[in-house]
């Protein structure tokens, strides 16, 4: 004993030593600050954070009055505690020595040893933060102070489960073990704690400290007290003795005294003390609840053992019924004693705590109340705690509102595991917080909440508690996250999760609806579903019909939220999300089956029974094509969306990776020819509506820009090259035949024309030879009459004699002259194949078609253009004599005249390019650019008229219109935007030319080039800055305008010269667009103030 006292001796001075050099180590959590909130212990500064529900319960006081005065003052801690810690602190220290030294303090020679080293256990937990520490058996050796003999070891006991707190905070101070035994004092004690806290000048962390050691030492006192209930309870000093006197409660005092400091402190104004304070206690709470589901099965089986021995009776079974009795009574006992303490801890602690003004302590509460609904939901899953859940859903913190959903989505996993017995405060609760959900699916601002959420609306689905507006409300969720898709607000994994919904919701109405068939469905079958192997089953067309019906619905509802001109089209979206739902097991692979379904013909259908061949009674199986029947438009299109997203997944998979069947039907060497074949029976399919259309363009663009240089050479190995040209042809067929077509048509002809156009301008001859092109020289063919028949339609259409119609029977009718209405017939009827000419133009050069003669005739369609139409139109005889007839067609009179102007502009633009080209070689001399630019002379100063003319019938109209005539201010505003249009083709035509004269002004390049531009009346003196004084002021009132519109946007006052005495403040316009409501409502913040 003497040497090891002297070994003792040393190293505890070793240990001072490191104590006074240890650093100082600041908070690893800033949120979770060691000084005082300033709030008192029921912590209603919090009610300033957040507000509260209206029908959550008033914050109750605690139940133990506090005494009247302070209990004895708290001294520092005890220097051999310190020193013991910072040496456990070590890496290299000698646990197993230092336990025996602590345990040394038990032997035989006092109470001051032992309530000493009990008073360092708080240490020893602390600094025993290793993985090896046998936690329970700490736990046993503490809870041995509490056995009869004597209050010393009692107080020192409780005095060491306040400064393990107390240290795991930093706290330097220590309570006194006479203060203990007092738990009416317990309030006071800690306040004057947190005062000394709040004073002290160092903070230390070590509860919350970053690395393993704050994250064992964490763990370790949390199973610290769990061991604390698990010994109290097999030692039975958790409950009181039987058959001892009355008392108000059932629990034994041992464990009366430890709760009442740990609820103490967890209301201390220190926001770390509380928050240590209160995760000990929860996690206290946390084993009551695995401690009360033990005992209450125990319970049950004694009880069913009890009620089976009274059945039986007989002789020699008193002592067994006497036995089993006590059995039964000591459960009831032990059973009443913990809903106590549960009852106890829930309003003195979580009630407080779960509106915290700091979240983490609100975040814990959620985690604790998880797990207790989980553990123990005889007690918890009650409405009257489930309510807490749903009110914890609004917390303006997001780390709360995670661990909220969380917890949502883990007890809803659990009810959906046992839902025969789903409790009926648990219904009670979906059916009150269901809106709530939906609502908060689209203002939730962070990903992993929005995900959570959506999959807790998938199981409250398979619960039964959505309703079919609940279920379109997530679909057009769904649709909102489609349209997000490429932008800064995509949200792929919320996604993902609602486009799990949408398939776990199309398979549970295809359920249902196969249900009534399943007796037919056994003994019956079809030859076209069921013979082919690609064929789908029943269930599976039922399954698709689903989705695409439930696609529609919240689509339908898109449109009526989203903006038009945001708003993506709806064969898009939908395929996004298909692309999504086509991943999934129960979808995957299935492309070939979906293609034949869709074009399936379902009047040919016929259900025949599986064993004999008789014919299926007609009634039935009537009803059951028309399940599966996809005739209606609004199908066709989901359908046709679906397909399109199965090649986009097919074409991504390139090359395959996987193996299995479902994976060797979506391989892209596999799917490729099957796909080629179904080529054309899908484009006559969808040649009915151009809305359809536009879905097979996205296909067969799909194909052409993921395979370029394999795709004609599979036509030519599996198929046919003539199916190859046949699609081509039926395609352009298709472009000269449409009118009118959509924007989302034209920009799928536009990736069309730019991927097959790439090489038209190399010659026939090697186009030939090639198999592995887009364009053959079939394909060129094709085009090369696709243009030239465009060319003559345009032709005609400028000579058009017929005149336009009138819009209505107003007097003005007769008052402009018939050759008015001839020319806007002209524009008008023109204006589809000029709009084809630039949108190919944009690709390649169009002036072999345009600017030389068509087929058969002399005309040119430049030409015709310039001298039919465009210098004879006049803006101040429409406005004058027509007003009423142009506000009607203001649209497409503005339409129509910038589509005239992007062609010319186009066409001058590949001239100008042609000749660039020629200079490079010995060609230049030989091109005469009075015959080659002459079109343009005539067309480039008829331009500038007609943008003075709209000018100034845009001015003369605003001069006599009143602001209460709606129609002629629109009218007003029509001519300004068309004055723009003019001003800026006319602009860049200029540049254009005055471009290729600085180039090539020396003239030794081409023939008459200074004759050209040296023509007084035609475009060389435009070139040269002799542009007339009218076009000028005319572009410089666009300038102008423009200026004022700016002005206008930022609010500044313009200062006008004595020259420009004209209001151009009358000639802007600031478009109102209406905002897309979800787009203003989602990502908002905070549902307190929307709940």
């Amino acid at each position: 004993m003497a040497a090891r006292a002297a070994t003792r001796s040393s190293r505890r001075v070793a240990q001072k030593r490191q104590a006074q050099a240890a650093p100082d180590t600041s908070d690893s959590d800033p949120c979770l600050a060691a000084h005082s909130d300033g709030m008192p212990s029921d912590t209603s500064a919090s009610e300033d954070a957040f507000s509260e529900p209206e029908d959550a319960p008033p914050a109750r006081k605690k139940a133990r009055p506090r005494a009247a005065g302070a209990a004895g003052a708290a001294g520092p801690a005890d220097a051999g505690q310190n020193a013991l810690y910072s040496a456990l602190a070590q890496p290299d220290v000698a646990v197993a020595d230092l336990a025996l030294e602590w345990m040394d303090a038990f032997e035989p020679g006092g109470d001051t040893d032992t309530a000493a080293a009990l008073a360092a256990l708080v240490n020893l937990v602390f600094a025993l933060a290793q993985p090896d520490v046998a936690v329970a058996d700490l736990a046993l050796e503490w809870m041995d102070a509490f056995e009869p003999g004597g209050d010393t070891d009692t107080a020192a006991a409780l005095a060491a489960l306040v400064d393990l707190v107390l240290c795991a905070c930093g706290c330097t101070h220590a309570v006194q073990p006479h203060d203990m035994l007092n738990e009416d004092s317990a309030g006071a004690t800690v306040a004057e704690l947190g005062a000394l806290f709040g004073r002290q000048q160092r903070h230390e962390y070590p509860f919350v400290a970053a690395g393993s050691g704050g994250r064992r030492l964490r763990h370790n006192m949390q199973e610290f007290v769990c061991s604390v209930v698990a010994g109290a309870h097999e030692k039975g000093v958790l409950y009181r003795a039987a058959g001892g006197e009355p008392a108000q409660t059932w629990g034994a005092p041992m464990m009366n005294l430890v709760v009442a400091w740990l609820l103490a402190l967890s209301g201390s104004a220190v926001r770390a003390l509380r928050f240590v304070a209160t995760t000990l206690v929860l996690q206290m709470q946390t084993r009551l609840c695995e401690l009360a589901a033990s005992i209450t099965v125990a319970a049950q089986k004694q009880q069913r053992q009890l009620a089976g021995a009274q059945r039986r009776g007989g002789r020699g079974h008193g002592a067994r019924l006497a036995v089993l009795g006590e059995a039964v009574a000591t459960a009831v006992r032990q059973k009443n004693t913990v809903a106590e303490h549960l009852a106890d801890i829930f309003q003195h602690v979580f009630v407080h705590r779960y509106r915290d003004v700091c979240p983490h302590v609100r975040a814990e509460c959620v985690r604790a109340l998880a797990l207790w609904m989980v553990q123990y939901e005889e007690m918890f899953m009650r409405a009257e705690y489930l309510r807490y859940v749903g009110w914890l859903l609004s917390d303006p913190a997001d780390r709360v509102r995670l661990e909220a959903v969380r917890l949502l989505a883990r007890l809803l996993r659990f009810v959906n595991g046992k839902r025969e017995a789903m409790s009926l405060g648990f219904r009670q609760f979906a059916e009150r917080f269901k809106d709530q959900l939906v609502r908060m699916v689209w203002k939730e601002p962070r990903a992993k909440p929005r995900v959570l959420l959506v999959d807790v609306l998938a199981e409250l689905f398979r619960l039964g508690f959505l309703d079919d507006r609940d279920v379109h409300d997530v679909g057009l969720f769904a649709f909102h996250l489609a349209q997000l898709e490429g932008t800064a607000h995509a949200d792929p994994r919320a996604k993902a999760a609602a486009c799990l919904f949408l398939a776990a919701v199309c398979h549970d109405h295809a359920r249902a609806a196969a249900e009534p068939f399943a007796f037919f469905l056994a003994a019956h079958g079809c030859r076209v579903l069921d013979d082919d192997d690609c064929a789908l089953a029943v269930p599976q067309c039922l399954a698709y019909k689903a989705l695409a019906a439930l696609m529609a619905a919240a689509h339908a509802r898109f449109q009526t939220v989203a903006c038009p001109r945001q708003r993506k089209p709806m064969f898009v979206l939908a395929s996004l999300l298909f692309r999504e739902i086509y991943a999934l097991p129960a979808f995957r692979g299935l492309w070939e089956g979906l293609v034949k379904y869709t074009l399936c013909d379902f009047s040919a259908l016929a259900f025949t029974h599986r064993q004999t061949g008789a014919a299926a009674d007609a009634d039935t199986a009537a009803a059951l094509i028309a399940k599966i029947d996809v005739s209606a438009r609004a199908e066709k299109h989901v359908f046709m969306s679906f397909i399109a997203a199965a090649v986009i997944h097919i074409l991504a998979q390139q090359p395959a990776n996987k193996t299995g069947s479902s994976s060797k039907l979506d391989d892209f060497n596999s799917a490729l020819p099957a796909l080629a074949a179904h080529i054309l029976p899908l484009e006559a399919y969808l040649r009915v509506g151009m809305d359809l259309y536009v879905v097979f363009m996205g296909i067969w663009n799909s194909l052409l820009v993921a395979v370029p240089t394999s795709i004609a050479r599979l036509y030519s190995t599996v198929s046919s090259v003539s199916d190859y040209n046949a699609v081509h042809d039926r395609v352009l067929h298709y472009y000269f035949d449409m009118t009118g077509p959509d924007a989302a048509l034209q920009e799928a002809f536009d990736t069309y024309f730019s991927l097959v156009l790439k090489n038209f301008d190399a010659s026939s001859g090697d186009l030939a030879p090639r198999t592995d092109r887009l364009l053959n020289a079939n394909v060129k063919l094709q085009i090369e009459d696709l243009l030239h028949s465009l060319a003559t339609e345009g032709v005609d259409a400028l000579f058009l004699d017929d005149p336009l119609e009138d819009t209505n029977d107003s007097a003005e009718n007769s008052a402009l002259p018939l050759e008015h209405k001839v020319v806007l017939n002209r524009l008008l009827r023109s204006t589809p194949i000029i709009q084809k000419f630039s949108q190919i133009a944009r690709v390649m050069n169009i002036n072999r078609y345009v600017a030389e003669p068509t087929f058969g005739t002399s005309n040119v369609l430049l030409d015709v253009l310039q001298v039919k139409l465009v210098s004879k139109f006049d803006f101040l005889a429409l406005i004058r004599m027509w007003p009423t007839n142009c506000a009607a067609l203001a649209t497409q009179l503005s339409d129509s005249w910038k589509c005239v102007l992007e062609f010319v502009l186009l066409s001058l633009s590949w001239k100008l390019e042609d000749l660039t080209y020629a200079s490079n070689d010995n060609s230049a001399h030989l091109i005469d650019i009075n015959l080659f630019l002459e079109d343009f002379n005539g067309l480039l100063i008829s331009i500038g008229d007609l943008c003075v003319t709209v000018g100034a019938a845009a001015r003369e109209l605003n001069e006599t219109t009143t602001d209460s005539n709606a129609k002629m201010r629109s009218l007003v505003q029509s001519l300004v935007v068309l004055e723009h249009n003019f001003a800026c083709h006319y602009i860049d035509m200029l540049v254009s030319f005055r471009t290729f004269y600085e180039k090539f002004r020396d003239g030794a390049h081409f023939k008459n080039f200074l004759s050209f531009f040296d023509n007084p009346s035609g475009v060389g003196a435009l070139v040269k800055g002799e542009v007339p004084q009218v076009v000028q002021e005319s572009l410089k009132g666009v300038f102008l305008i423009h200026e004022a519109r700016l002005a206008l946007l930022k609010d500044i006052t313009l200062d006008r010269q004595n020259n420009e005495d004209v209001n151009y403040e009358d000639y802007v316009y600031i478009d109102e667009e209406p905002l897309c409501l979800h787009i203003e409502i989602v990502f908002v913040g905070s549902y307190r103030c929307i709940f």
